[in-house]
């Protein structure tokens, strides 16, 4: 941060996150002192994208940033006041909003790139919101009145997304799209909250992320990282020297309890981590996970450090 006459520079990160520099900063937010023939009480706040470009106006009641999370420290945003508006990168206006000592209140208008209204949602308290209406960028109407279709981007690309039904506002049944621009995903909903969600692999048989019952190893996570811990400990002596690093073991639950596509990622090595690949692949039958009553194909990571013991 640093003072310019009347006029505070902040740089941050897209997440929140303070920076020091300039050339690190996805978001540089300049706090203007009040312009006291328009509001004495009020600062303008403007933020720009790295290339200059304006990012959104606002305002606020001071120059300071607050923390997002009061338990997370370095990580900030702007004490909004009354109305916001944001920008994309092309000009067009990509937000209309509205807030009340840093929090978002009222109707929210969202826009597509190219000018069209892509959909509107309305802020409750403690941070909570309802979907209203939506549009596709033709302008033609999905949902309305908190029924209806809808779509959630997960970036300004507008190629990465989730779609399903909403009911008096609320996200419900199964919602399907596209992550990372090409993989197939899926995610389920029940009063909006998401009960379970995975991906399609390259045959389109779907794969849990999360079930609503997680797979589990026999005898429960102590038990299982008791058996990583023993092979661990053979690998490394087998190999004849010492095993410390950290690791991430992935691998999917089958339907039948069965570990199938293990993978290790981390810094044992390639001996130890195809050594212990081996030994992992004679885990015993787990308990396989289970959505809508149904034994499912689960895709799990654990990560783990190991010093000579197995931490986790």
């Amino acid at each position: 941060m640093h003072k310019k006459r009347d006029t505070t520079v902040y740089y941050l990160k897209s997440n929140g996150r303070s920076v020091s520099i300039v050339d690190s900063a996805d978001v540089i937010v300049t706090i203007l002192s009040p312009d006291t023939n328009i509001n004495r009480d009020m600062f303008v706040v403007q933020a720009y994208y790295p290339n200059g470009k304006i990012r959104y106006i606002a305002n606020s009641e001071t120059n300071k940033l607050k923390p997002i999370d009061s338990a997370i420290p370095y990580y900030f945003k702007p004490n909004l006041q009354g109305q916001y508006i944001a920008f994309f990168q092309n000009g067009h206006k990509k937000q209309i909003a509205n807030y009340d000592n840093g929090e978002e209140v009222g109707d929210e208008i969202s826009y597509y790139p190219n000018g069209k209204i892509y959909c509107v949602k309305s802020w409750l308290k403690n941070n909570n919101y309802q979907l209203k209406d939506c549009l596709d960028s033709t302008g033609t109407v999905l949902a309305a009145n908190g029924s209806g279709k809808w779509i959630d981007f997960s970036d300004d690309s507008f190629r990465n997304y989730l779609s399903g039904e909403i009911k008096d506002g609320l996200r419900e049944g199964k919602w399907m799209g596209v992550k990372d621009d090409v993989v197939k995903v899926f995610c389920n909903y029940a009063d909006d909250k998401i009960i379970s969600s995975g991906f399609y692999d390259g045959s389109g048989a779907e794969i849990y992320n999360i079930a609503e019952v997680a797979p589990e190893f026999p005898g429960g996570r102590r038990a299982m990282f008791e058996f990583l811990g023993d092979n661990i400990l053979k690998a490394e002596q087998a190999q004849g020297f010492h095993v410390r690093g950290k690791v991430v073991l992935n691998f999917i639950v089958d339907e039948t309890g069965k570990l199938n596509s293990i993978s290790i990622k981390g810094n044992f090595g390639n001996e130890i981590n195809d050594d212990l690949t081996a030994r992992i692949q004679r885990s015993p039958k787990w308990k396989a996970g289970l959505a809508d009553g149904k034994a499912v194909r689960v895709y799990c990571n654990i990560p783990f450090s190991v010093d000579g013991k197995i931490i986790n």
